[in-house]
C-alpha cells in the first residue's frame, strides 16, 4: 500500500491553478497542471457554507486557505513562497476578508519552492492579517485527534471542475476522502479519480484533489488534520499538522 503511494507522488504535482483575474467570477479559470481537477466525487457548495474556508490570488494563480483565527490564514507553502516578501502580491477573494491583504507571509523555513518534490513535507505558510478580519475559523485538530488510516475526512477547494476543458476553477466545493496511509509527515489518499463536474455521488468511493485545491484543508470534527500539498491522477496528499517539522513551525504563528 505505501509503495503504491509513493510511487504515485513522483509523478505528481503541486495544484494550484493558473487564472485570469477577470475570470474568475465566471469560473473560467485555467491551470497549468499537467493533472488537471477537481475535488472529484464532490458537491459545490456556496461561499457562505465553511466561510473559514477562502480562495486568493497571487501572481495569477489561485489557491485555498482556512482561518485558523480571526486573522490567520493556514495555507500551502508553494501558494505564498512567492510572496514571502511582497505579500501586496495576495488576495483573498471570497469571505468576509475578500479584497484585503495579509500584512506579513510566514512559509516554513525547509521548504523549497524550487524543489518542491523534496520538501513537499514543509508545505507550509501562514499569512497573517493586522486586524481580525474574519468571524469564522477553523482550529487545529488536537493530537489526540490526529488522522489514521480508513478514516474519513472532509475536504475543501476552488479547483477546476473538468479535467479535459480545464474550466471551471473558482468554484467551492466539499468532498469526502479516505486516508490510505499516514507515514508521520503527510496524509495520502488514492483511489479512482471519480468523474469530472461538480455533484458527483460523494457518498461512495473517495474525493480527491485537482488544480486549485492546493493549501486546503483535510477535516474532521476535532478540527484541520492537513493541509493540500498536491495529488496525481488518483491521488492526493496533505501535509500533517501533527509532524515534528509541522508543530515546530506553526506554534509560532497559531496559538
Amino acid at each position: 500500500m505505501k509503495r503504491n503511494i509513493l510511487t504515485s507522488i513522483i509523478s505528481s504535482t503541486i495544484l494550484f491553478s493558473s487564472v485570469a483575474s477577470a475570470d474568475i467570477s465566471n469560473n473560467n479559470a485555467q491551470t497549468n497542471s499537467i493533472y488537471d481537477g477537481l475535488i472529484t466525487n464532490s458537491i459545490e457548495i456556496s461561499n457562505n457554507v465553511y466561510p473559514e474556508i477562502v480562495m486568493f490570488g497571487f501572481n495569477g494563480y489561485i489557491c485555498t486557505g482556512t482561518f485558523v483565527d480571526s486573522n490567520t490564514i493556514l495555507t500551502a507553502g508553494h501558494c505564498a513562497a512567492s510572496s514571502e516578501y511582497n505579500p501586496n502580491n495576495i488576495e483573498v477573494l471570497t469571505g468576509e476578508a475578500k479584497g484585503q491583504s495579509p500584512s506579513n507571509v510566514y512559509v516554513h523555513p525547509n521548504y523549497n519552492d524550487s524543489n518542491w518534490h523534496g520538501t513537499y513535507q514543509y508545505d507550509l505558510a501562514v499569512l497573517k492579517f493586522d486586524s481580525p478580519v474574519s468571524s469564522s475559523y477553523r482550529a487545529l485538530a488536537p493530537q489526540s485527534a490526529r488522522a489514521v488510516a480508513q478514516q474519513r475526512a472532509a475536504i475543501i477547494g476552488f479547483g477546476n471542475n473538468n479535467q479535459v476543458t480545464k474550466t471551471g476553477a473558482g468554484v467551492k466545493r466539499l468532498g469526502i476522502a479516505t486516508v490510505s496511509y499516514v507515514d508521520g509527515a503527510m496524509i495520502y489518499a488514492y483511489g479512482h479519480d471519480g468523474n469530472s463536474g461538480s455533484n458527483q455521488d460523494w457518498t461512495r468511493g473517495t474525493s480527491l484533489t485537482g488544480g486549485g485545491d492546493s493549501g486546503g484543508p483535510i477535516f474532521a470534527a476535532q478540527g484541520i488534520l492537513g493541509v493540500t500539498s498536491g495529488g496525481s491522477v488518483g491521488s492526493a496528499f496533505w501535509v500533517d499538522i501533527h509532524s515534528n517539522a509541522s508543530k515546530a513551525f506553526l506554534n509560532q504563528y497559531i496559538q
